[in-house]
């Protein structure tokens, strides 16, 4: 039993070892962008009433695109999930130190937000 728990301890912080509250919002951003390229998409193909699957295979394919953006970073989105659940007083810590970050994150809410009721208004529209 004690060699599992070690293990799997040893697994958990070489899953950590080049995870930094840095690279994790560098990683976010990343990937909110690639969302967004996809949301504009999304709403480009809604404003040419394309069909209802054509949106969902746009959604599928910026899906992939964010998750091939983190194996370029050697995690998966469970792993990050991990790794904030481990570190979040420390990664909370320098979100609140970086004020910029901060706001960015909350422009990028904002953002996300208003391009999917767009979307979902386009959607109503076209029906």
């Amino acid at each position: 039993m004690k060699k599992i728990v070690l293990l799997i301890g040893l697994l958990g912080m070489s899953l950590f070892a080049e995870m930094t509250p840095e690279k994790y919002y560098e990683l976010e951003l990343k990937a909110q962008e690639i969302t967004f390229e996809g949301k504009e998409m999304q709403l480009s193909c809604a404003q040419r009433k394309c069909l209802l699957s054509e949106i969902y295979n746009i959604d599928g394919e910026y899906q992939s695109k964010v998750s091939n953006l983190y194996t370029q970073y050697g995690t998966t989105p469970s792993k990050i999930i991990v790794y904030y659940t481990h570190n979040e007083k420390k990664i909370n810590q320098y979100l609140s130190e970086n004020i910029a970050l901060q706001n960015k994150l909350d422009e990028n809410l904002e953002k996300f937000e208003a391009k999917s009721q767009q979307i979902e208004n386009q959607i109503e529209e076209n029906q």
